[in-house]
Order: structure tokens, then sequence, then C-alpha cells
């Protein structure tokens, strides 16, 4: 489900967050501009309230840094809350030496391997600005999760923007490992350049750099 295909209200959120991202595109500087960043904040805040019609379903799993703060937000939550079942996954897209740059792999890390046994056999809810760009960074958690022997049930997507590509990629990917899916979005991109990176006319900028001011405050890196 893409809202901004049904309801004009979507579309006009993502032409806003489009045009803030333009600016920050234009001017890195904005990306330590708090108010600028609170504006962004503010537009993913409505835009996860207007998903609430579809009720988040999953052990909460957060990709960080972004994945922190929108997991607050799919759940209606405050930016500081303590999620007690909340997965904590820190991934990072690399590139391997000698691979081609259009080549991607992921590095996974767990904040926590106690708390991410509670995944086994259960769905979760992955929700993160973009969800899926390429799709790499949520794979790349479920097959580390398999290589420790934890299989998820299902993977229920939520996110204010997500690419078609992706969202092809990632549920053939999990057809084939008999995992279910879902996904729900605000809005769509439907340009992911070569490097797997947003292009066009809903461009998101780095939505982990820009709201990386709204955090929880216990947080650490």
């Amino acid at each position: 489900m893409i809202l901004e295909h049904h309801y004009i209200e979507a579309k006009k959120l993502m032409d806003k967050i489009n045009k803030l991202a333009q600016q920050v595109i234009a001017d890195a500087k904005k990306y330590d501009d708090v108010g600028f960043c609170r504006e962004y904040f503010e537009l993913a805040k409505a835009g996860y309230e207007m998903l609430t019609k579809y009720d988040p379903v999953g052990i909460p799993t957060s990709l960080e840094r972004a994945g922190l703060v929108t997991t607050r937000l799919a759940l209606g939550l405050g930016p500081d809350a303590v999620i007690d079942n909340e997965v904590a996954v820190v991934t990072k897209r690399t590139h391997l030496i000698g691979e081609p740059e259009t080549n991607l792999s992921v590095t996974v890390k767990w904040r926590d391997q106690d708390k991410l046994k509670q995944i086994n056999g259960r769905e979760i809810l992955l929700s993160d600005f973009v969800n899926p760009a390429s799709g790499a960074s949520g794979l790349a958690f479920i097959l580390a999760a398999q290589a420790k022997g934890l299989r998820v049930a299902k993977v229920n997507h939520r996110s204010i923007n997500l690419t078609r590509q992706g969202v092809v990629f990632v549920r053939k990917e999990l057809d084939k490992l008999g995992i279910g899916s879902t996904f729900y979005s605000v809005g769509e991109c439907n340009q992911l350049n070569q490097m797997y990176y947003l292009s066009g006319k809903r461009a998101v900028a780095d939505a982990g750099d820009l709201l990386r001011h709204f955090l929880p405050k216990w947080y650490k890196l």
C-alpha cells in the first residue's frame, strides 16, 4: 500500500519532504540546522500518523540510526520512549575491495543477542524512512539472523518512502526463504540509481543524518 497513489494529502506531504530534501542536497550545512531538521522530522511524524489506519504488527526491529526514530513514530511513541521488546540492529552498507562499486555488501551488528532470539518464528515490524530502497540492509539482517538459527515468519515494512525496485527484489528474496512480507509507505520513489541511492523528484537526502537530532536521549553510538 502506497498512500500517495490513493490520497492527495499523502502526495502533498511527499512533495514537502522532497522540497526540504532538495534544499539540504544543495546546502549540506542544513544537516546541522536543528530547526530545519525539525521540519523534516515533523513531516515524517505526519506521514507515520497517516499510516496508523493500518495497524503496525510485529516485534519492533530498528535499523540504526534512522530506524530508532521511525520505529517510535510508527508506534506513536515519544522520541525517548523505551520499547521493551525492541530489537536494535546496526547495519552498514559497504563495498568489498576488488568488487565493482555497483555490488553491495552489508555489515550487521547486534545490540543485544538475547533480545534477538525473540524474533524466531515471529512477525517483525521493520520501520525506516526509506524501506526498502535497495532492500540490502533488511535482507542482510534476515540472513544474518538465519545464520544464528533464527528465522522470522513475516516482515512488515513501514516507511515514508520506498522504491518499486526494492519492493520487487525484497519480496522475491523473502518468498524464496518462505518468509511473508507486507509493505506500507506514504510515498514512492521510482528512481534508484546504479549506486542504489534515491534520485529524481522523490529525493529524501540522508534521512539518518537529518533525523539524528531526534534520536532517543539514552542512545549511544
